[in-house]
């Protein structure tokens, strides 16, 4: 049995008392900002911050769990942009992403431009192709949206043969689910739409009007910003300009619990060492997965729900280090087809050449993954699986591989699930009656959000609690 949580000796704090759970980009960016005008006090259960958002320094080559390319679509993020520009200088730099898809043996460009796809296709393959995207769109347009799953989302937009081309196996052998349990929301978000218009427009001049401007991965948004040594810069700019306005960020803390006092947070009880500690608190602020956060506020039975209902992918980076300058001509290239054992693979050095030493590269090589104790390949079978994978395609000798380093992140991303939307109104609900709580971020708004999302989050976050306590004055 473990000893009653014990509670650190306080003075009374002179401001109010805010803990974050996470030290993410999301949690690091609300410190920074609340700082000045709180006692805060960020808590991470791992040995460094960024979570997915962080580079790892091994042996001169700086590697971030596959690229994080800073960019927006949308006009009301750009300021958030603008103001990490101005802060990190130089350090962050315009590059043009190039990214692709490999399928049968070709590189197709992504996001998947119609007239790169025809060039590329025989003429009975663009036809049938053809026939079934033109099919849908004219269903589309009488008001056939299909169903409220995955599939048959992007079959109403795409048509069945280019839903088979791509995003069938590609969503199974990245999620490890099949299309149809996902929502169709979850395609809303990943997916971008177009239209009949768009599509013989392009096909004819090359150039893609944008039926969705504002969509994340809107195939005209080609240029992006990096950090010249990965995006763990980023985090850690905010984690120096956390402590340099008074705030602390402790590492290996991991949110066990939450001490309540009626319907407000007086306390997180975290995991340190062996001890179990409680940091007080008069606002709680997390970015810790969703499911897991309101885990603690409910019966055990149903905290086994809400991970049912809330689920994760799991992913493997395998990190192979190569005696070469360069391997390929994109930042990454994403493999749909299963017969191919990774989802996708990417050179850092494309984002940024300072991530390597000269005259070496790095791939990483990502993988669905699950642990080897729930029956998923141990570290060894992964290298040896990227590696034999990428010398039958032709990418690397094996002879050229001088190291290796697996990295796992259990809760990659968060899977909405078909009746997600009202799961996810039920937890919204009941993390609503606890005043002082704030459940944000990618994992904590259990979204798909970029790094300009997670920034706009946490002032969103600061001005609430701003506002809280502005109204208990």
């Amino acid at each position: 049995m473990n000893p009653e949580p014990r509670t650190p000796p306080r003075r009374p704090p002179a401001k109010p008392r805010v803990v974050i759970l996470g030290a993410g980009i999301s949690g690091l960016a609300l410190a920074a900002r609340i700082a000045p005008l709180s006692e805060v006090t960020v808590l991470e259960a791992e040995m460094s911050v960024g979570g997915l958002a962080k580079t790892i320094r091994h042996k001169g080559f700086f590697l971030d769990l596959a690229p994080h390319p800073l960019y927006s679509t949308q006009a009301s993020h750009q300021a958030v942009i603008a103001d990490l520009r101005r802060k990190m200088g130089k350090d962050l730099f315009e590059i043009e992403r190039k990214s692709a898809v490999w399928f049968n043996g070709r590189l197709f460009k992504y996001p998947l431009k119609m007239r790169d796809i025809l060039s590329k296709l025989s003429y009975g393959e663009t036809l049938g192709y053809g026939l079934s995207f033109v099919w849908a769109r004219l269903l589309y347009s009488l008001g056939r949206r299909g169903r409220d799953d995955f599939a048959s989302w992007v079959k109403a937009r795409y048509g069945r043969r280019i839903y088979r081309l791509y995003f069938e196996e590609y969503t199974e052998k990245s999620w490890g689910i099949r299309p149809g349990l996902l929502s169709a929301t979850f395609a809303a978000e990943r997916v971008p739409e177009t239209n009949l218009l768009d599509a013989v427009t392009e096909a004819m001049t090359g150039k893609r009007p944008a039926s969705s401007p504002d969509h994340p991965h809107n195939p005209q948004r080609a240029h992006s910003f990096f950090p010249r040594y990965g995006v763990g810069m980023i985090p850690e700019l905010l984690k120096k300009e956390t402590e340099a306005r008074g705030g602390r960020v402790l590492l290996g803390r991991r949110a066990v619990g939450l001490k309540m006092s009626r319907n407000r947070v007086a306390g997180a009880v975290v995991q340190h060492g062996r001890r179990q500690v409680v940091f007080p608190c008069d606002f709680l602020a997390s970015t810790i997965p969703l499911p897991e956060l309101a885990s603690f506020l409910v019966p055990a039975e149903d905290a086994a729900l809400i991970r049912k209902a809330f689920p994760y992918s799991a992913l493997a980076f395998v990190f192979l280090f190569l005696k070469r300058d360069k391997v390929l001509d994109h930042m990454w290239i994403y493999f749909p087809e299963k017969e191919i054992p990774f989802n996708r693979v990417s050179e850092i050095k494309n984002c940024s050449a300072a991530c390597a030493p000269k005259g070496r590269t790095c791939l990483c090589v990502e993988f669905a993954d699950s642990p080897p104790e729930d029956g998923g390949r141990s570290d060894e079978e992964l290298r040896r699986t990227a590696i034999s994978g990428l010398e039958r395609l032709g990418f690397i000798d094996p002879s050229d591989v001088f190291g290796s380093l697996v990295v796992r992140a259990p809760n990659a991303y968060g899977l909405w699930l078909k009746g997600f939307a009202e799961h996810y109104e039920l937890v919204q609900s009941r993390l609503g009656l606890v005043d002082n709580l704030a459940s944000f971020g990618r994992q904590g708004d259990f979204q798909y959000f970029n790094i300009d999302h997670c920034l706009l989050r946490a002032q969103e976050i600061a001005v609430r609690i701003e506002r809280y306590f502005g109204s208990k004055e």
